[in-house]
C-alpha cells in the first residue's frame, strides 16, 4: 500500500509564491465561502491565511507542481475540510488539522499507484489510516474494520467479490484464523431478505437490480457500505438511516456520457451537501477537469473553483450548479477575465478581457435569480473621525448603493449613511464597530509643497487586502477650475482610493482623496496626457459636516511622528468600503459611477 506519510511534505506551511487564486472582481470583492462559515483567504501573498478558505497550487519549480489544494487554512497550513488533488490522479478529501490528515477522510488511488480504482473511506490520525474505515478494492472486494498505521489491524470483515465473507481479527495486515464473527465484533446478517437486519454485515438485493453491501442497524443501511445501481453507478461511503450521510464517493459507470466520473464529498440525506468535488475522468471535452466547492441540496452553491485540464481556472461563486455572481477566469497564458456571472452567462467585465472558457452545462436547469438579489459592485476607501464609529468617505463611493459595508480586520460591518454632501462629494457613515485608530483633522491650512501621504485601497481587493500609501506634495492650493474647497496633489490616485485620507507627517488629515484629472478630457482640452494631477477635498469642509452633526474629533497632533507610527495609524484608521447593488441598479449606475467606466 502507498504510505500516506510519503505525501506529507506538501501539507506543511505553504510557500506564498505563484498562484494565489482567489476572486478578483472589478475594484472590490470579499466573497464569503459557504463551507464551515469561513471567509475567503486574502489575495495578498504576504498576508496570513488564517481561518479562511483558499486555493493553493505549488510553484512550478516544486516537485509537487501540478497538484491542487482547495480548502481551509489556519496559520498558513491546511486546516479544516479540504481536498488535495494530485497530478497523478490520486485524491485526498476530508479533514486536516495543522497540516496533517486528521479525522474523517477519503483517499482515492490513481493510475500510477499500482492500486488504481481502490478507495478508502474512514478515520485518519497523523496522516495515516487509523481507526474505523472501509477499503473498497477495484475488483469488488470490500474490507470494513479497524486500521492501525495504514494497515488492517484489529476486528474487521472482509467480503470477497464472489460473496464469501470472512470475519475475524487482523494483525499488521494479516488475517488471524479460527476466530468467529462474535469474536471479531461483527456478525453476518440473516440469509432471508425478509428477516430483521440489525448490527450485522450483509447484502440486500432489490428486485429492480439495485444492491447494497455493508453494515446494517435497525433494519436500515447504517455504517460503511457500498450501493450498486443496475446501470453500473456505485456509491461508497457512510450510511445513516438508510441514506447517504457523511463522506462518500459516487462513481459514474453508466453510458450517459459520465463514465468514470467521480462526485466526492459530504452527503446529507442522499445528496451532496457542503464541501465536495466533481472529477471528470472520461474522454471528451471535460476529461481531466475538476470542480471543488460548496454544495447545497445536491448542487454547487457558494464559493467554488473549476480547474480545466488545459490550465485555465475559474474561481468564483455558484448557484444551482452554474456560475452565478462575482468570479474570475485565470487563463493559463496569464490573462484574467473578471466580472459578474448570472445563470452561467457572463454579464459585466472589462472590454479588454479575453473570452472565458466555459464549464460543463448544469445537470439541471439554472435557478431563477431574484430581482432584489444584491451583488458586490464597487468599492472605495474611508477613515474614522470619531471613536463612536463615524467614518468619512466620498459621496460617489456610496451613491446608489443598496447596502454599504465597512471592512476591518476580516470582518464586515453594515454602515448607515448619516448624511451626504454631493456638491463637495463627501459622505458621513456610521458603523457599529470600534475603530483601530481615529485620525484627527488638521487645524492649520494646507501649504504649498507640504509633504502628504494618501491612503486607501486602489483597485479594491484585487491587488491585496491591505491599505496602500503613496507619498507626494501639495502642488496647488485650489482644485480644478479654481475650486477653493480642494487642493491639488501629485501623489498617485487610482480607482478605489476615493474617500481615503490625505495626511501630513504628524498624522493629521489635511484632505480627502477624491479624483484624478480625466485623461480623455485633458487630452481633448489641453492636448496632452496629465501626469500627477490629482485632487483632494480640504479637511475644513469635512469639519463643517462633522460640526453640523455634533461629531467629536480628537485633538490635532502638534509635531511630526515617526514613519512607523504614521504607518500604524494609517493602517488602523483607514477602511475598505464596499457598495452592493442589484443587477438592475448596477446597469442603471454604470453610466454614472466612476468604478464602472470600464465595464461593458
Amino acid at each position: 500500500m502507498v504510505n500516506l506519510a510519503d505525501w506529507m511534505p506538501i501539507m506543511q506551511p505553504r510557500t506564498k509564491v505563484l498562484f494565489i487564486a482567489l476572486l478578483v472582481m472589478f475594484t472590490m470583492n470579499v466573497v464569503k465561502a459557504q463551507a464551515d462559515g469561513l471567509p475567503a483567504c486574502p489575495t495578498d501573498v504576504d498576508a496570513l491565511w488564517d481561518n479562511c478558505i483558499g486555493v493553493y497550487e505549488p510553484k512550478p519549480t516544486s516537485e509537487f507542481s501540478g497538484d491542487i489544494y482547495r480548502g481551509g487554512f489556519k496559520a498558513d497550513v491546511f486546516h479544516g475540510h479540504g481536498g488535495y488533488f494530485y497530478k497523478n490522479g490520486e485524491v485526498f478529501f476530508g479533514t486536516y488539522v495543522d497540516g496533517r490528515l486528521e479525522g474523517p477522510g477519503m483517499y482515492i488511488y490513481g493510475p500510477e499507484s499500482g492500486y488504481f480504482g481502490d478507495r478508502y473511506i474512514g478515520q485518519f490520525v497523523d496522516g495515516e489510516r487509523n481507526g474505523q474505515g472501509a477499503y473498497f478494492f477495484a475488483d469488488g472486494d470490500i474490507f470494513i474494520g479497524r486500521f492501525v498505521n495504514g494497515t488492517r489491524d484489529g476486528p474487521g470483515t472482509y467480503r470477497f467479490k464472489d460473496g464469501a465473507t470472512r470475519h475475524g481479527i487482523w494483525k499488521e495486515g494479516k488475517f488471524t484464523d479460527a476466530l468467529t464473527s462474535a469474536t471479531s465484533g461483527q456478525k453476518d446478517c440473516p440469509a432471508s431478505p425478509t428477516a430483521y437486519f440489525d448490527d450485522c454485515f450483509g447484502t440486500f438485493a432489490f428486485d429492480e437490480g439495485d444492491k447494497y453491501i455493508g453494515q446494517f442497524q435497525d433494519d436500515d443501511f447504517h455504517g460503511l457500505g457500498a450501493y450498486y445501481f443496475p446501470d453500473g453507478d456505485m456509491f461508497f461511503g457512510t450510511f445513516r438511516g438508510g441514506k447517504w450521510n457523511g463522506l462518500g464517493i459516487y462513481a459514474f459507470n453508466s453510458n450517459d456520457g459520465s463514465d468514470g466520473d467521480l462526485q466526492i464529498g459530504w452527503y446529507s440525506d442522499g445528496e451532496i451537501d457542503g464541501e465536495g468535488a466533481y472529477i471528470f475522468n472520461t474522454g471528451g471535452e471535460w476529461a481531466g477537469d475538476i470542480f471543488a466547492g460548496n454544495h447545497k441540496d445536491g448542487k454547487a452553491q457558494g464559493l467554488g473553483a473549476y480547474f480545466h485540464q488545459n490550465g485555465d481556472k475559474f474561481i468564483g461563486t455558484y448557484k444551482g450548479d452554474v456560475r452565478h455572481g462575482p468570479g474570475a477566469v485565470y487563463f493559463a497564458d496569464g490573462d484574467v477575465k473578471s466580472g459578474i456571472w448570472q445563470n452561467g452567462d457572463f454579464q459585466l467585465a472589462s472590454a479588454a478581457s479575453p473570452d472565458a472558457s466555459t464549464a460543463p452545462p448544469a445537470a439541471t436547469p439554472p435557478a431563477t435569480v431574484a430581482a432584489d438579489q444584491v451583488l458586490s459592485a464597487s468599492s472605495g476607501s474611508g477613515f474614522a473621525v470619531s471613536e463612536d464609529g463615524f467614518v468619512i468617505t466620498n459621496n460617489h463611493v456610496i451613491d446608489g448603493c443598496q447596502d454599504v459595508y465597512l471592512h476591518y480586520e476580516g470582518q464586515k460591518f453594515p454602515a448607515t449613511i448619516v448624511t451626504t454632501d454631493p456638491l463637495n462629494d463627501l459622505a458621513l457613515l456610521k458603523a457599529d464597530f470600534a475603530p483601530g485608530e481615529v485620525l484627527p483633522l488638521a487645524e492649520a491650512r494646507p501649504e504649498l509643497l507640504q509633504d502628504i501621504y494618501v491612503a486607501g485601497f486602489p483597485f479594491g481587493m484585487g491587488v491585496s487586502s491591505t491599505v496602500k500609501v503613496t507619498k507626494g506634495i501639495i502642488s496647488s492650493l485650489t482644485g480644478f477650475g479654481n475650486n477653493f474647497s480642494e487642493v491639488q496633489i501629485d501623489a498617485a490616485l487610482q480607482s478605489g482610493n476615493s474617500g481615503g485620507p490625505i495626511v501630513d507627517d504628524a498624522g493629521n488629515v489635511i484632505g480627502v482623496a477624491v479624483a484624478k484629472l480625466d485623461v480623455e478630457y485633458a487630452l481633448e482640452k489641453f492636448g496632452s496626457i496629465p501626469e500627477n494631477t490629482n485632487f483632494g477635498i480640504k479637511s475644513s469642509v469635512v469639519k463643517s459636516i462633522l460640526d453640523s452633526y455634533g461629531v467629536l474629533t480628537p485633538e490635532t497632533n502638534a509635531a511630526p511622528i515617526s514613519k512607523t507610527d504614521l504607518g500604524r495609524r494609517i493602517s488602523k484608521g483607514t477602511y475598505y468600503i464596499s457598495c452592493w447593488m442589484t443587477m438592475a441598479q448596477i446597469k442603471a449606475m454604470k453610466s454614472r459611477k466612476v468604478m464602472f467606466d470600464d465595464l461593458d
